[in-house]
């Protein structure tokens, strides 16, 4: 890449476009269970999808596999 030279102005479409502050830029909305399934869940828990789309929940540590959300309250024995 080149050098600008000295003195070199921008067209004036670029400056019609400024680059967005960060203060512009909105935050990204709060995730919920229904959005991502992993969401809240009891600590060791983590949630994926079958080949037809459809979550399951295994415990990263007893291999514990299941169709419904743990709760904690949930055995992982």
């Amino acid at each position: 890449m080149r050098p600008l030279a000295p003195g070199y102005q921008p067209p004036a479409a670029m400056a019609a476009h400024p680059v967005a502050k960060p203060a512009d830029v909105p935050a990204p909305a709060p995730a919920d269970a229904a959005a991502d399934p992993r969401v809240g869940l009891p600590e060791g828990w983590s949630a994926t999808r079958d080949a037809g789309g459809k979550v399951y929940y295994w415990h990263r540590q007893t291999k514990k596999v299941q169709w419904d959300r743990p709760t904690a309250e949930t055995p992982i024995q």
